[in-house]
């Protein structure tokens, strides 16, 4: 599953497109607002992976939201335009998956193209 969000004007991000999301998964994402800045701050340049969300990443909100939904694995990669911060890509896997190096190159081409869309 994938959703695209972006910032809104300080009120926390808003998912703007997704696949395989639900609209009910959608709608529990919605009280999390600015958990997700606090996520991919809008200086992040770089994918952040949290390859085991019922450890408890960077957020605990997020992880919690994460985990009781059955998502295992949670990538982010920030999508930016001229040093701008716009958004993020986020990646829901309900299977650990380990982010290897090529996939993280993989996940910022991605957010890159996103970027070229919104901007």
């Amino acid at each position: 599953m994938a959703s695209v969000f972006l910032h809104n004007n300080g009120s926390g991000p808003r998912h703007v497109t997704g696949y395989g999301v639900s609209p009910r998964f959608l709608r529990t994402l919605e009280p999390l607002g600015g958990d997700w800045d606090a996520l991919v701050p809008p200086d992040a340049h770089e994918p952040i992976v949290i390859n085991n969300v019922a450890l408890h990443g960077p957020t605990e909100d997020i992880c919690h939201w994460a985990s009781s939904t059955g998502i295992a694995t949670l990538a982010l990669a920030p999508i930016s335009a001229g040093g701008r911060a716009l958004g993020a890509l986020a990646l829901y896997h309900r299977d650990p998956f380990d982010y290897g190096e090529e996939d993280r190159l993989v996940l910022h081409a991605l957010a890159g193209l996103a970027s070229a869309v919104v901007s």
